[in-house]
């Protein structure tokens, strides 16, 4: 019983773990968009 009770744990944490690595992916890629759209609008000022 332990067992499977801590199978269930480890993959929950498994799971709380890929979701927290999604919402990072998607914060970094946004913040390169919007660092990108920044440097694309300081070159073409210039």
């Amino acid at each position: 019983m332990s067992d499977q009770k801590e199978a269930h744990s480890l993959t929950a944490a498994m799971e709380d773990m890929r979701t927290q690595l999604h919402n990072l992916k998607n914060a970094m890629d946004q913040g390169f968009e919007l660092a990108f759209r920044q440097i694309n609008k300081g070159s073409a000022n210039q």
